[in-house]
């Protein structure tokens, strides 16, 4: 291959993928001539995003780490056997570096890439470290952190504090006019959140009268697509409603709220928008790794924190006062729009490019 290459290992969510996708654009900026390109699951989804920026990409054949559990064994014998396929591939590439990206997906990549002597650096989205950067960090070239004080990674000179890398349209909104229209984003993750559609539906039904003059728009999931849509033409209110937007700039820009999970890539573009949340984090997340990243920013002034309860009725309830009370006190509003703000690092992509650049002239 006549190019330097660098390979993004890693992905299966739009959280762990996009960063990665960030970071490749920034370097092609920084430096012209490099080869991008991405293995790791097989996700519909991973495919589908990439495919629509027509980047190349490898897809594993992971089993779920929650495999484990039930066939330890075979789990084993199908990562040593992803391994093997990574191996195959960095003989073939010869990439100059390995960026991690986290989740089970990037391990047998960054794994064969050490025992290879490749430069590996690896990204941490959230602010509890995941158990594959936990695993990989401590033979790694650099750690690149979301956050300050990045739990289970301990003191090392190779862990940065960068920020979470996002797209060059998602960090040009930190320039854009921040003021406030009556737009509601509603969103479940990139793969979707039944508690969240079922909590929004009770909740846009209940304030149905004080919405009227709101845009709603709901990114679902696939499974709950055709069900939201009814419901929104059932109770009348103005609703754009998708299985997932490829065009979440422009969703952001002048949202009044949003109501979403608390993954790390998902704040980390609320705050370059500087959209005020009502955050409701995975309660079952890893090292409930979105709670703690909801109450980072919840404490920073620039969220409401929801708790998602054990029924989506309860559930439903406490998304209605947050709601309410967002809609009751624009000022507090308007705080945490400018707190938001204060939480953005939209140079995060470049910072980590010009790292992964040290990196490789390091190991020349």
């Amino acid at each position: 291959m006549g190019r330097a290459a660098v390979i993004f290992a890693g992905g299966g969510t739009g959280g762990h993928l996009f960063p990665g996708i960030a970071v490749a654009e920034e370097l092609h900026r920084l430096q012209d001539g490099f080869h991008c390109l991405f293995c790791g699951s097989n996700r519909p989804l991973e495919q589908q995003i990439l495919e629509s920026l027509q980047l190349e990409h490898h897809p594993l054949d992971l089993r779920p780490l929650s495999s484990a559990m039930r066939s330890p064994v075979g789990f084993f014998w199908n990562l040593m056997q992803a391994r093997q396929q990574s191996l195959r591939l960095l003989d073939q590439v010869q990439p100059a570096a390995v960026v991690g990206l986290g989740g089970m997906a990037s391990v047998p990549m960054i794994s064969a890439a050490r025992s290879a002597g490749i430069p590996t650096l690896l990204l941490e989205q959230n602010i509890v470290a995941g158990r594959a950067t936990r695993w990989l960090s401590r033979r790694a070239s650099a750690v690149c952190c979301a956050f300050p004080d990045t739990v289970g990674l301990g003191q090392r000179a190779s862990i940065l504090t960068t920020g979470n890398p996002v797209r060059q349209p998602i960090a040009r909104l930190c320039d854009a006019d921040s003021s406030a229209g009556q737009r509601l984003l509603i969103l479940g993750g990139s793969q979707g959140s039944a508690i969240i559609n079922t909590a929004a539906m009770q909740m846009t039904e209940q304030l149905k009268d004080r919405l009227a003059d709101w845009q709603i728009v709901h990114q679902t999931g696939r499974e709950q697509e055709a069900a939201v849509r009814e419901h929104y033409r059932r109770t009348g209110l103005k609703a754009e409603v998708a299985a997932f937007f490829d065009d979440l700039p422009q969703r952001y820009a002048g949202a009044g709220l949003v109501i979403s999970r608390a993954g790390a890539t998902t704040l980390a573009e609320l705050a370059c928008a500087g959209c005020p949340a009502v955050l409701l984090p995975i309660p079952n997340s890893i090292g409930d790794h979105q709670m703690a990243n909801a109450v980072y920013f919840a404490s920073s002034g620039a969220a409401q924190l929801v708790r998602q309860l054990p029924s989506a009725e309860a559930t439903a309830a406490s998304l209605i006062q947050a709601v309410e009370r967002a809609l009751n006190h624009p000022e507090d509003v308007q705080q945490q729009r400018r707190a938001m703000r204060q939480l953005a690092m939209p140079h995060a992509a470049r910072t980590v490019a010009e790292e992964l650049l040290r990196q490789i002239e390091a190991a020349r």
